[in-house]
């Protein structure tokens, strides 16, 4: 995914947040590894640090692809394109965002959303 970052934080116990944009929209996460300038473009890993739970933090929902924050945590919004019992693969504006998973999945195609609180951007590898 590549996103370009408009905001550095400290956080209050070390590392950085940032406020990123990227085609689905965008939101605050934390950052892991060498910062990138503010206003660069940047290829990164989108890393959400939890497990969600169909029908709790990820349930279908209709809407366009996103991501936006919201009530401290951020919304991913996508198209579901794979998923089993621990995992599932989101299309989100031509991004692929794999995430943790419990609980019984919708079939591919479905259009979901998801609420993470622990989302964590890292520059990919070249």
């Amino acid at each position: 995914m590549t996103v370009t970052v408009h905001e550095i934080r400290p956080r209050a116990f070390g590392g950085f947040n940032v406020r990123f944009s990227c085609a689905a929209g965008g939101a605050w996460a934390r950052w892991r590894g060498p910062l990138p300038s503010k206003g660069a473009s940047t290829e990164v890993a989108f890393d959400v640090g939890e497990i969600l739970v169909w029908g709790h933090d990820i349930a279908t929902a209709d809407g366009p692809p996103a991501i936006a924050d919201e009530g401290g945590a951020v919304v991913i919004h996508g198209v579901l394109t794979s998923a089993d019992a621990d995992e599932a693969v989101l299309d989100v504006a031509g991004a692929r965002i794999v995430l943790a998973t419990d609980g019984a999945p919708p079939a591919p195609g479905a259009s979901v959303r998801a609420l993470a609180r622990h989302v964590t951007l890292e520059a990919a590898e070249p």
